[in-house]
């Protein structure tokens, strides 16, 4: 029973009915969107609903879970996502008395991934040098990048050599990252990437887990210009972007060797002396391949990792075998770290681009 002024009161039936025929005035909610549509598994991501019908009236709920309206009208809500105790998707409903509604599409609860890394991959960019080579000299680049579980960061280099301004002739693969299990992605899905007048598409790889394009044509690299990824969708999940995926590095060029002639320039090569321009790069990678006599394939390899300060010499006893009068296939590049965060996890982004001076010279 409610009392009312001047003794005026509605029985318990009364108030029932008037509540009644209130929501049937109203409406049953409607939702129709949501933005954001993931957040961090702790909660407190401020999230709008919009549809029809809505109002303070109406409980939110994420899975089982009960948000916090903030502010509401009839077209929009304003609520704070609830905490998780797991990752993954849930279901957004709005509920007004018998009333309910669902959204098709799903909430994403996601593992907060700052400090760490969720993106990783590689942008190669080979700028060829030398008429010696048999199939083309253009420019060309390669690009394959995939989103992973967050793990620790950790340095590029590392798969060239174990510390830095060291060699060796067997390069190991010093770490595993475990892809971010999409499901059946739709094997036409993209992923753009773009920069400045640049862009990059890539086509989304069932068995690497990720988005690749092997070979593309690169007349001329951007340097020092930040790569966005635009959106990305895939069915079930969030959109996946970032400002900044990937970074180039500033201009340089290899000052010797010499591995730019029309034929073979005959170099010493134990030691082999290094000499580049440019300076600021997280690294400068190198790889020496020993052609066997037919041409064929590679006899013997070499593997550095080098501080960039311009120099650096090969180690003689990795090149002291080596026959004269051989092919010596020389790949050196340069990298810097991108500073791009995923929004929907807030894990850092480790594509790197290295950008390549790939030529030959003549074994002395």
């Amino acid at each position: 029973m409610l009392w009312l002024a001047g003794c005026l009161y509605i029985s318990d039936d009364e108030l029932a009915q008037a509540i009644a025929d209130r929501r049937v005035a109203t409406g049953a909610p409607r939702l129709e969107g949501l933005d954001p549509w993931a957040g961090l598994m702790s909660g407190g991501e401020e999230v709008v609903l919009s549809g029809r019908n809505l109002g303070t009236d109406v409980e939110v709920r994420f899975g089982s879970q009960l948000a916090t309206v903030t502010a509401a009208d009839a077209e929009r809500m304003y609520v704070t996502a609830p905490q998780s105790d797991e990752e993954g998707l849930v279901e957004v409903s709005v509920t007004r008395g018998e009333d309910v509604d669902r959204l098709a599409r799903r909430y994403s609860y996601w593992a907060d991934g700052t400090g760490l890394v969720g993106a990783t991959g590689t942008m190669w960019y080979f700028q060829r040098r030398g008429g010696y080579w048999a199939e083309s000299t253009a420019d060309a680049a390669s690009l394959s990048f995939k989103f992973i579980e967050p793990a620790p960061a950790y340095d590029y280099w590392k798969y060239w050599a174990p510390t830095l301004d060291t060699c060796v002739t067997y390069a190991e693969t010093p770490y595993t990252f475990v892809p971010y299990d999409l499901g059946a992605v739709d094997p036409g899905v993209t992923a753009t990437l773009t920069a400045a007048t640049a862009e990059v598409t890539a086509t989304w790889d069932a068995a690497y887990q990720g988005f690749v394009n092997e070979e593309f044509p690169v007349r001329t690299l951007l340097t020092t210009q930040s790569w966005k990824l635009q959106e990305v969708e895939v069915a079930g999940f969030p959109t996946f972007a970032t400002t900044e995926l990937m970074l180039t590095p500033a201009a340089w060029e290899l000052a010797s060797p010499r591995i730019d002639g029309a034929n073979l320039t005959p170099t010493v090569v134990s030691p082999l002396a290094l000499e580049w321009s440019g300076s600021g790069a997280v690294s400068v990678i190198v790889q020496l391949g020993l052609m066997d006599p037919a041409g064929q394939e590679f006899e013997d390899e070499v593997f550095c990792a080098m501080v960039d300060d311009g120099s650096f010499e090969v180690p003689a006893e990795l090149t002291e075998a080596w026959p004269a009068n051989r092919d010596v296939h020389v790949l050196i590049g340069r990298y810097v770290e991108p500073a791009g965060v995923l929004a929907f996890n807030h894990a850092g982004a480790a594509v790197y681009v290295v950008d390549w001076r790939y030529g030959a010279l003549r074994s002395q």
